[in-house]
């Protein structure tokens, strides 16, 4: 196998990896403390924050708390007025069955077009089992 098939088969792994078994998916606002005591516990969730004095953008707070009118993690402290979109991770199961089938048939695939590409060469030795050079 040639190292560029390899470094191919590296990447499309470390893709599947990183885009794991799970998925975000919004959340009540309307139960956020419900959903904050919940993650507070478990992990992490995204929100959306409308703020102009601050920019508007997408934050990942981890192990996040409520403390008043606020949601706060170990860096950022954001008003629930701000946030109008909350999200949370969700196992996935087709992204699951995806990397579970997905990578082996890839791993096929670059295979394959790696012996089709080497046998395609005139001074291949494909189909020769004869061991004699030349014939």
């Amino acid at each position: 196998m040639t190292p560029r098939v390899r470094a191919g088969i590296a990447l499309v792994l470390a893709t599947l990896h990183l885009s794991g078994c799970s998925s975000w998916r919004p959340a009540s606002t309307g139960d956020l403390r419900g959903v904050i005591a919940r993650e507070s516990r478990q992990g992490r969730i995204r929100i959306t924050r409308i703020a102009p004095r601050f920019g508007d953008g997408r934050f990942e707070l981890r192990r996040p708390e409520m403390r008043g009118d606020t949601i706060v993690d170990s860096s950022t402290v954001i008003p629930i007025s701000d946030i109008p979109e909350v999200e949370t991770r969700h196992f996935s199961a087709g992204r699951t069955l995806a990397l579970i089938v997905g990578v082996p048939v890839v791993i096929i695939a670059a295979l394959a077009a790696s012996f089709a590409i080497g046998c395609s060469s005139p001074d291949s030795r494909c189909g020769d089992f004869t061991g004699a050079p030349g014939s």
